[in-house]
């Protein structure tokens, strides 16, 4: 077996341990805000080292630049100041499950295909989440605005794009940013995009700034984790090629193998260097397309904190207003 470098190893560890957690989406979300009219409404983007509320884990992986993103609004001063959090995230709970698919077997054909579940939505509970202490990172207020139009501006953006009629349409959840960088480290092309918690707490972000035609308390500087898969390029993959197809099941069987609790930790560094040291596949459950990663070396993936360009989904703005709501309002409980 090759040697690892420490990099993959510590890398191997840390995604071991962040996927293991599981997190039930959106118990006790509701449906709008109850923003009373009589006062301004305070955006806050509001960032925590991630699973922090794991006791076991706390703030350890702030160290490693792992944060979740969420935008919280607020109304009132001192006591009586209220708070509603706004979370984007995957629906399944437990991260393994929308970054590895499923492999089905036709029992006529014995032809394997790969069934992805990596739908991700918004989520609005009523309350600070959490508490104060818990958003350590970043709690900054990005905007103030009339609550008639924070409450216009939930209505028209969630019942666009965080429909709940099919967890196979909508945005789905893509952890990797597969991108070409320096020998500074600093991206030049990203080849596939990721999109995270931090991406929709922009894209409402963005709305509220622009759309909704609100004013800035303060120039809008967003930072956020991103996990960057190293290469040099990528191609997509013709998945109606038999030998590109097995390749690809392949490489899927050993994260699985990875992430399985049946194998030992050496049998899984076995299988580690094997998936760091082959060729390495991404799938784009945005665009439904697998590519094939090139010039993937050491250290193969990392994380940084980096910053946000404030944009919108790329489904466009256009997308806002024009679906219809059904007589239960927009809902955002999934």
């Amino acid at each position: 077996m090759a040697t690892l470098p420490q990099s993959a190893v510590i890398s191997f560890f840390s995604f071991h341990l962040a996927l293991a957690q599981y997190y039930p989406f959106c118990l006790d979300g509701i449906s709008a805000p109850d923003f009373s009219r009589d006062s301004q409404v305070d955006v806050i983007f509001a960032q925590a080292p991630l699973f922090s509320t794991n006791p076991k884990i706390g703030e350890k992986l702030g160290l490693l630049n792992l944060f979740h993103s969420s935008l919280l609004f607020a109304q009132g001063e001192g006591a009586s100041r209220r708070y509603w959090t706004l979370e984007f995230d995957f629906i399944g709970g437990n991260l393994i499950r929308g970054l590895i698919p499923e492999i089905v077997v036709n029992q006529s054909s014995h032809v394997e295909s790969l069934e992805w579940h990596s739908a991700a939505r918004y989520c609005l509970t009523n309350g600070l989440l959490w508490t104060r202490k818990h958003w350590s990172k970043r709690f900054d207020v990005l905007m103030s605005l009339p609550a008639d139009d924070a409450a216009r501006a939930f209505h028209d953006f969630m019942s666009a794009y965080n429909s709940t009629s099919s967890n196979d349409a909508g945005a789905q959840y893509q952890l990797w940013r597969v991108a070409k960088t320096n020998i500074w480290g600093d991206v030049e092309a990203t080849f596939v995009k990721d999109t995270t918690c931090a991406d929709g707490a922009v894209w409402f972000a963005h709305y509220l700034s622009t759309i909704a035609k609100v004013g800035s308390a303060a120039p809008i500087d967003l930072r956020a984790t991103v996990v960057v898969v190293e290469a040099t390029h990528v191609e997509a993959v013709n998945t109606n090629d038999v030998d590109e197809w097995r390749n690809i099941v392949d490489f899927y069987k050993k994260l699985t193998d990875l992430t399985s609790g049946n194998s030992s930790i050496v049998h899984k560094l076995v299988v580690l260097a094997e998936v760091f040291f082959e060729r390495k596949y991404v799938y784009d459950s945005n665009v439904g397309v697998y590519y094939a990663v090139y010039g993937n070396y050491v250290p193969w993936m990392r994380w940084e904190y980096a910053h946000f360009p404030l944009t919108g989904p790329p489904w466009g703005a256009a997308k806002v207003g024009l679906q219809s709501v059904n007589s239960s309002g927009s809902s955002l409980v999934i």
